[in-house]
């Protein structure tokens, strides 16, 4: 893959010590859709607040410079001044990227297959037009993320919830092509 990938969104959750968090909330100065136990607040960054927890996801957020200021920016949403969070969670890193060339999705398969690299592959053209690979484990991590292949050559991590996972499934799955590169471009000067 010639294209590093890119870092497209990133997904955390944290909690907000505040009393009367549905009060605040009527009072922000952005689009606010109420539901049950719950409001979306659509800014700069999305956020889902749960009113009983005062558990809030963001999503929206396109850098990790820019964390801390999805923090910063709620807060002054809900005008909460005086308020810290200690804490917060990436739960999701989404990438993307684009191979140089189309891919024969059914050559990387079986190279993946059949070497001694504990990935998962599932790939079946008549329901997805794209194949998922996927650690079974990581070095950092119960759950790895998952790198989505099409054929045109574009493709998705997500499920990361750090760098180095993203990078080691892209590692991998990058070499895995240069082999099928290889193997073809030997097949056409040996034919």
């Amino acid at each position: 893959m010639s294209g590093e990938p890119t870092l497209k969104n990133i997904k955390l959750h944290f909690y907000i010590d505040i009393i009367s968090l549905e009060k605040k909330l009527s009072k922000v100065e952005c689009s606010v859709v109420y539901c049950n136990n719950f409001a979306v607040l659509r800014s700069k960054f999305t956020y889902i607040v749960f009113y009983g927890v005062n558990f809030v996801n963001t999503t929206g957020v396109k850098s990790f410079g820019e964390i801390e200021a999805s923090i910063s920016h709620f807060c002054n949403l809900i005008q909460a001044d005086r308020v810290t969070i200690e804490k917060y969670t990436i739960d999701n890193i989404t990438w993307s990227g684009v191979y140089r060339s189309q891919i024969d999705l059914i050559n990387l398969k079986r190279e993946v297959i059949n070497s001694k690299e504990d990935i998962r592959v599932i790939y079946n053209p008549f329901k997805f037009p794209g194949a998922s690979f996927r650690y079974n484990k990581t070095l950092t991590r119960e759950k790895s993320p998952t790198l989505i292949l099409f054929t045109r050559g574009t493709y998705t991590i997500v499920g990361s919830k750090c760098i180095e996972d993203a990078m080691m499934i892209y590692a991998n799955i990058k070499t895995f092509l240069r082999m099928i590169d290889r193997e073809k471009s030997f097949a056409q000067t040996a034919g």
